[in-house]
């Protein structure tokens, strides 16, 4: 994912927010195409302008989609009201199908407070300091955001977006990302997350105008383009399913009724799941078996998996010295595993010491982040996990694998899905490797889990993987049992 090869330089603090006795800049029209994949199925275009008293801004957005196979146009229009700041109070989205309009929202804002009324029913929603107004499909509120963010500095952003058409205000965290050129100018990549789903952009240094925005969940990106025709673009017939292809999967529902996970002795289920191309599988391990086929991508057949017990029997002695990796690349630093970085050598340093064998390491290090690193929606390196003390559970198992990397333990980063609240749920830990004996030996830095790793884990890749969106995947639970 393009997320991934983005080179963070981030720093806890906060990004500094321009200051303007008022602002002075000259009206906007800037258009772009829009793309899903390689394919060229809408475009973006937004004005902005001055008016008495504040500015005014309004977009329209159009897609070629098609749901159960049937086709279909989808436009989305937005109207913003400005106050001289460019602080939004008021905030309209009309969505249309087929020329026929099937939502219509407006949000009013009045202080720290907004009113969102759709049709009959309204909703009052609380506003913390510094939100704003963001779609995870639309990136109008992006234009206006990139405004208000110091592009020229290196540093992290932590606040609030509220997402109108869900009628929530979500946690938003943004990392600027390296200095770039493109045409001649200058630009600054951003990553940013919103409540777990993640969306980038490039915005240029000069004006702050994005260049570049992406919604990689749903496989959506705008590029700016000079020259846009509209109705060569609608008399397109290339569409993307909104229902298969664009809706995120990171949960699929279950099944199973437990009181808590960590009571499961172990767990039989029928799975089909489509996987992203880029993903490495990995079914079999000590406390997982699996029968059926991985074809095409595809994961359909039996998983069996159970409760993994490990008291740390054979597991090799520590200090280790000179060990050979059992894998390649499961000893050295990474891009997002930094196990070079002084403060994560300085942290393995500490919670190595004392120990006798590779299994204390181990716990010790999964404990450390599982209580010391706060868990959120932000998906980070090692590096900046630690610094910042948050992270997603890919980020918690970043960080603990570089500890223990940087301890002369080698390790790597597994995924898979987790039982958690009625939901199969995207879900990353960690294997360390103990000895020749023991293995591989999960733990999960997010959970706590170790010494008793509960069969809520389906293990299905290496590394970062991911579920391809399909309405056809699914977790069917046969049989489970709990422990005595």
């Amino acid at each position: 994912m393009i997320a991934r090869r983005i080179i963070y330089i981030a720093l806890a603090g906060i990004i500094a927010v321009s200051t303007f006795a008022q602002i002075d800049l000259p009206p906007e029209k800037f258009d772009y195409v829009l793309f899903w994949g390689d394919k060229r199925i809408g475009y973006f275009t937004y004005t902005l302008k001055p008016v008495s008293g504040g500015w005014e801004m309004r977009s329209e957005t159009f897609m070629a989609v098609s749901a159960d196979g049937k086709p279909g146009k989808i436009f989305m229009l937005t109207h913003w009201e400005l106050n001289q700041f460019l602080k939004p109070y008021k905030y309209e989205l009309s969505v249309l199908s087929d020329e026929k309009q099937k939502r219509h929202l407006t949000v009013d804002i009045s202080g720290q407070t907004a009113h969102i009324r759709e049709g009959d029913s309204e909703r009052i929603i609380d506003l913390p300091e510094n939100t704003y107004i963001l779609e995870t499909m639309l990136p109008d509120g992006w234009v206006l955001f990139s405004r208000k963010l110091d592009v020229s500095r290196d540093s992290a952003l932590y606040a609030a977006a509220l997402v109108p058409q869900i009628g929530k205000v979500l946690p938003l965290s943004l990392f600027q990302g390296n200095l770039e050129k493109t045409a001649g100018e200058k630009t600054r990549k951003f990553a940013a997350n919103i409540g777990g789903i993640e969306i980038e952009f490039s915005a240029k240094i000069i004006n702050r105008m994005i260049t570049y925005w992406s919604a990689p969940a749903q496989g959506i990106t705008i590029r700016y383009t000079p020259q846009l025709d509209k109705e060569e673009i609608q008399a397109e017939t290339v569409s993307v399913d909104i229902l298969k292809d664009m809706m995120p999967q990171n949960r699929l529902p279950a099944d199973i009724e437990v009181t808590s996970p960590i009571l499961l002795d172990r767990i039989t289920a029928e799975i089909e799941l489509q996987i992203d191309e880029n993903t490495v599988i990995l079914l079999e391990n000590k406390y997982q078996s699996f029968a059926g086929d991985t074809a095409g991508g595809q994961i359909t057949g039996e998983i069996k998996t159970r409760l993994e017990t490990f008291r740390g029997k054979s597991s090799m002695a520590y200090p280790v010295g000179p060990i050979v990796e059992p894998l390649p690349g499961t000893l050295a630093p990474s891009k997002n595993i930094q196990s070079d970085a002084a403060e994560i050598v300085s942290v393995a340093k500490k919670i190595s010491a004392g120990c006798e064998d590779i299994w204390c390491v181990a716990k010790k290090a999964n404990r450390f982040v599982a209580d010391s690193i706060k868990l959120g929606t932000e998906t980070v390196s090692a590096k900046t996990a630690l610094l910042i003390s948050n992270g997603a559970p890919l980020s918690h198992a970043r960080l603990c694998c570089a500890i223990l990397r940087a301890s002369g333990v080698p390790a790597r980063v597994v995924g898979g899905l987790l039982l958690d609240q009625g939901f199969w749920i995207r879900h990353h830990w960690v294997e360390a490797w103990t000895g020749e004996k023991p293995g591989w030996i999960p733990i999960d830095p997010s959970t706590g889990e170790d010494m008793n790793f509960s069969p809520a884990h389906i293990q299905l890749w290496l590394d970062e993987g991911a579920l391809k969106p399909s309405k056809d995947n699914s977790v069917r639970v046969e049989s489970f049992e709990l422990k005595n």
